[in-house]
């Protein structure tokens, strides 16, 4: 029986350490130097848009998910296709987070936390897409080489330079713009 009550102590101090890093900043604004208990879920958000929508709305699809597990159910309510696919989306995204219900659970009961879990999510989610598409400004222009190893650009272009050498304005960027038929050589 002990070990049961040490569990129990465990997990709602796991719990209190998740709620304090809610409210992640320090009395003088700054972010607080310490292991974050969020970053296991934090971490599943940022791969969310990945494993299963890149363009899911994951605020409404944590909402809806949530509202169909732990709200009690009408029987004359009946879901659209868009929440019974934000549902399937949640529930699949749960299994691969352990403990994710039981955190929601208590959560439940501080709605303001609640919301900034959710909206911590959301933010990691779309931090994540914004720097995976942000790479490609100048790491995507490797692709257009027929062997990266050994051809170069010329004139080169290099990460300091702006957007505006490339494109239209770069003879071989330029060159792969047209399409094959207008092309003359």
């Amino acid at each position: 029986m002990p070990e049961s009550t040490d569990q129990n102590n465990r997990s709602e101090d796991s719990f209190e350490a998740l709620l304090w890093s809610l409210d992640d900043t320090s009395s003088t604004g700054r972010k607080q130097k310490k292991v974050n208990p969020l970053n296991p879920y934090l971490t599943a958000a940022r791969f969310f848009r990945l494993n299963y929508d890149l363009f899911a709305k994951i605020f409404v699809i944590l909402r809806d998910g949530i509202l169909a597990e732990f709200e009690p159910k009408d029987a004359d309510q009946e879901q659209n296709e868009e929440t019974q696919a934000n549902i399937h989306l949640f529930t699949e995204f749960a299994k691969s987070i352990p403990n994710f219900s039981n955190l929601i659970t208590k959560l439940e009961r501080e709605p303001e936390s609640l919301t900034s879990f959710l909206k911590s999510m959301e933010s990691a989610a779309n931090a994540a897409r914004y720097n995976d598409t942000g790479s490609l400004k100048h790491t995507g222009l490797q692709y257009m080489l027929n062997d990266p190893t050994k051809d170069r650009f010329n004139p080169l272009i290099l990460k300091s330079h702006s957007k505006a050498l490339r494109g239209w304005n770069h003879p071989q960027t330029a060159h792969l713009l047209c399409p094959a038929r207008c092309k003359e050589s």
